[in-house]
């Protein structure tokens, strides 16, 4: 006879919800009904992207347990630290009960923890709850340790996918992806087929989900790729940029850019209204405050502004901080009406 007792409760937190107020009113969201427990004798590791909530939510269990500590070193000393930690943990060589972790690293929660929790996006909440049901200490090549990797990623990026499919149609939240990793991410994964399992390309960038989960979310944002049960997949046109020129590519991510990103369009549109094709950046910026904070609106105008000069739709002058449209063959562009 088994005789099994429940685990110690350390943290019990029930219906946690936390809202700001919205600049242009209203409120955002961050934490939309978290309950969780964190027991003794277990590492809980929580994972998702940047701005899931994650920090908000150390900051109401007990100000800030451990909150991507390892996210600022070399991968040598993380890794000697990382090990070292869990020695400590195992031998039970400091009285500590239980461990948070918030970390962007999926392989560092399936080699440490005893429950990894995923949060969604806008708002947080838990999407899944996953058991690495391995003994410490763990094998990173093993096929059960790269199983656990895939389905993790599997669940970030079908999250994402569902983040997207809800998401307001006229101001998203654009990922902040350099169009160097959306180029690069787009023909690493041509080149194997037009399809790539993300742990694998994760790996061999040397990048973690917080810097991944951008590109991926762009690419899907643009139409250039789906992302299912942790692959992405190219679409046709993103085949297309994939094998086109550097010119080539500019042309595609032009029309992907003023069909998909509304943001841009208007940009477009506000430009050809104006005599001289320009207008000053912080006109703009007042439509994304409305939205969002300013540093967010900020960052928004930022990638607007990089997404916008590498299709050579508009462009941004440093000195006056006018946003210009440049004229091709003697007259501005043009934006697409909504749908071409």
């Amino acid at each position: 006879m088994v005789i099994t007792t429940a685990p110690t409760i350390l943290v019990d937190a029930r219906q946690i919800t936390v809202a700001y107020d919205r600049p242009g009113g209203g409120l955002v969201v961050v934490l939309d009904h978290i309950d969780l427990q964190i027991r003794a004798g277990e590492i809980l590791a929580i994972l998702g992207a940047s701005g899931s909530g994650k920090s908000t939510f150390l900051r109401v269990l007990a100000g800030l347990l451990m909150d991507e500590p390892f996210s600022a070193l070399d991968a040598l000393t993380a890794e000697n630290l990382r090990t070292d930690l869990l020695e400590l943990w195992l031998q039970r060589r400091f009285p500590t009960r239980g461990i948070v972790i918030v970390t962007h690293s999926i392989e560092e929660a399936v080699f440490m923890a005893d429950r990894i929790i995923v949060f969604s996006t806008d708002p947080a909440r838990i999407v899944e709850e996953i058991r690495p049901e391995m003994p410490h200490w763990r094998d990173r090549q093993s096929p059960q340790f790269q199983q656990l990797v895939e389905k993790v990623y599997a669940v970030l990026t079908g999250d994402r996918a569902r983040h997207l499919a809800h998401a307001k149609p006229l101001i998203p939240r654009l990922p902040d992806a350099p169009m160097g990793l959306i180029t690069g991410l787009m023909e690493m994964v041509q080149d194997q087929g037009g399809r790539a399992d993300l742990a694998e390309v994760g790996a061999e960038l040397h990048f973690d989900v917080n810097e991944l989960l951008p590109a991926v979310e762009a690419v899907e944002l643009l139409g250039f790729a789906v992302a299912r049960g942790g692959d992405l997949e190219l679409t046709d046109e993103g085949r297309a940029f994939a094998e086109a020129t550097v010119q080539g590519k500019k042309e595609i991510f032009r029309r992907a850019l003023l069909r998909s990103i509304a943001p841009a369009r208007e940009i477009m549109v506000q430009l050809e209204q104006r005599e001289d094709h320009r207008m000053p950046a912080d006109t703009y910026l007042d439509v994304l405050e409305r939205h969002f904070s300013f540093e967010e609106s900020r960052r928004q105008l930022d990638i607007l502004i990089g997404w916008g000069r590498y299709a050579e739709a508009y462009s941004y002058d440093e000195l006056t901080g006018d946003l210009f449209l440049e004229p091709v063959g003697g007259q501005a562009t043009s934006a697409p009406a909504q749908g071409d």
